[in-house]
Formats: C-alpha cells, sequence, structure tokens
C-alpha cells in the first residue's frame, strides 16, 4: 500500500481574451491531494476545506492536503488544509466579483498558482492529520497545532512527516517558543496518544537559542526521531541533523559528529530512521563558503 500526493488533472475552457495565438485557458481543480494507492484501488485524502462560501457564493478550491508515510497499521500521517487564509479569502471574493471578467475556474487558478515570488494568493491554514485506511476508506483526525490561535488573524501551519507502528507521527508546527507570543517559530514536534486515544502535541527543545526553525522527519518504533535545524554556523545558515529520544523528553536533540569527528559546518539533514538505530539522509562534501556545495548520501549507524 503506497502513499503521496498528486495535483488535479489539467483542464481547458476557451480563450477569450485579446492575446494572438492562445486557444485556451488552462487549471485545475485542486493544486495538491494526498491518495492511498492499494492494488488498483486509489482512495483521495480529502482535506476538511475545499469550498469557499460567502453569503449565496460559492467557489470549489479543492484544497490542499498530504500523505507522507504509511506505518503496518495503515495509518496514514500527513497534513491538510482546514480553513482559508484572511487574504486568500479575500482574493476568492474578488473572483466572484462583479469587476472579475475571467471565468471563474481561471481567475481562481490565477490566484492559485505560484507567482514570481514563488508564493500563492490563496493560502491556507495547514494542520498535521492522520488518516485510518481500511477496507478502500479512510477517516481522517486533526492533529493539534503547537499554539493556540486565538483571534489571529496569521496564517499558521502544522505538518505530519513521519510516523512509527505505535501511531506517534513526527513533523513540525508553529509554535510561540517557550511560551512567548513574541516569537513565533516552525519548530520540530511530535504528536501521540493519551490514554483516551487522543493526539498531544509535543514540542522538541532545540538545541540553543540560536537556532532559527527546526523540523522532524521520521521516527522508529523505539521512540527515536530523526529531524535538522537551521541556524547560523561560521556566519553562514547551516542545517545539522539531529536525533531525539522521545522516552527522555527532558533531554535536548544530539547532533551527531559527521565525517571529521566533530560538528563541522557541514549542513545535513536525515530523511529516514529504521528499528535498527540506522539513519539515512544527506550531508554536504565541500567546505566551500559562499557558492553551493555539493551532497552526498550518509547512512549513520546510532
Amino acid at each position: 500500500i503506497r502513499v503521496g500526493a498528486m495535483t488535479g488533472k489539467e483542464k481547458k475552457v476557451d480563450y477569450t481574451g485579446e492575446t494572438e495565438g492562445q486557444d485556451y485557458w488552462y487549471y485545475r481543480d485542486f493544486e495538491q491531494r494526498g491518495f492511498v494507492k492499494d492494488g488498483s484501488t486509489e482512495v483521495p485524502l480529502l482535506p476538511p476545506y475545499t469550498t469557499y462560501i460567502k453569503d449565496d457564493k460559492t467557489a470549489e478550491l479543492g484544497g490542499w492536503s498530504m500523505a507522507s508515510a504509511i506505518n503496518s497499521k495503515n495509518q496514514i500521517a500527513g497534513y491538510a488544509s482546514t480553513a482559508i487564509s484572511k487574504y486568500g479569502a479575500e482574493r476568492v471574493a474578488a473572483c466572484l466579483g462583479s469587476d472579475n471578467t475571467l471565468p471563474l475556474d481561471v481567475c481562481l487558478q490565477r490566484e492559485k498558482y505560484p507567482n514570481a515570488n514563488n508564493t500563492r494568493n490563496i493560502q491556507y491554514q495547514m494542520r498535521a492529520y492522520v488518516w485510518q485506511y481500511e477496507n478502500g476508506a479512510v477517516t481522517g483526525t486533526e492533529l493539534p497545532l503547537g499554539l493556540t490561535p486565538g483571534d489571529s488573524e496569521y496564517t499558521f501551519t502544522a505538518q505530519g512527516l513521519g510516523l512509527n507502528n505505535a501511531g506517534v507521527v513526527a513533523g513540525r508546527s508553529h509554535v510561540y517558543r517557550n511560551g512567548d507570543t513574541d516569537n513565533l517559530r516552525m519548530d520540530a514536534a511530535y504528536w501521540s496518544q493519551d490514554a483516551n486515544g487522543e493526539y498531544k502535541y509535543h514540542w522538541i527543545p532545540v538545541v540553543d537559542d540560536d537556532v532559527r526553525n527546526s523540523i522532524a522527519y521520521d521516527i522508529n518504533d523505539a521512540g527515536l526521531l530523526v529531524g535538522s535545524y537551521n541556524k547560523y554556523i561560521q556566519g553562514y545558515i547551516r542545517d545539522k541533523f539531529f536525533i531525539y529520544d522521545t522516552n527522555n523528553p527532558e533531554t535536548k536533540p544530539v547532533t551527531p559528529n559527521d565525517f571529521y569527528n566533530t560538528m563541522s559546518d557541514l549542513s545535513s539533514k536525515p530523511r529516514d530512521i529504521n528499528n535498527k538505530g540506522q539513519v539515512v539522509g544527506y550531508i554536504e562534501s565541500t567546505h566551500d563558503k559562499d557558492k553551493p556545495r555539493p551532497k552526498v548520501g550518509f547512512l549513520f549507524d546510532k
């Protein structure tokens, strides 16, 4: 059984503008949707939020979802759209307004597609999710955000990226680090179920206060989690691979020594850890300061 994500199929409508040589506009019903593939059966992971509704007007946006990992119990970790951002809602409302001269689907596609700054006008509140796949059907559970949004108009994100066979999810979430509302970060996290089966959020401590952000990619059945953090090292922003023992949450993540038996300025990221404590990922292989560095794969044996 495989999981992943795909775009919607390309569709087209007749072009009615003034550009010579253009016959059609192109659009998609959605930009990204998770799926489960079981033999010839393909099941979409529909996000909770797909449709904008205001007063008597409706716009089908498709939403956003991603399936990142699946365990032996057919639990799937990922993330999904739960609401639209404030600015995104304004852009959709403009497409529904009387001043819009484009076909509605084309106007919405323009707002959903990345612009010159590689950002999208239509963005979503994104939350980590766990889906249970069984007999060709899925049921989803939203995981808690690392903070309480309150009346904030900001767009907050949490993502599930890996999980073990106990259903513990590794990923990241927006959080007010150490409860400071002036210190909004995107930090590594994991979610585990309590005695009542309810998922609880757990922040992963940072190695020091200079860490800009962090992310967790995977966790094994022994509770060993792998991720990376981002900080300035020798005057340059670098990523460093870490291991964290969720069974000892009072401890900080450990940064393993790399090829030089010390913590160099080589950026490194893990991708997966197995039940033998073996980690695969990649690390930079040269020390050039001001140009891109080549990367090589690594196998780290804890």
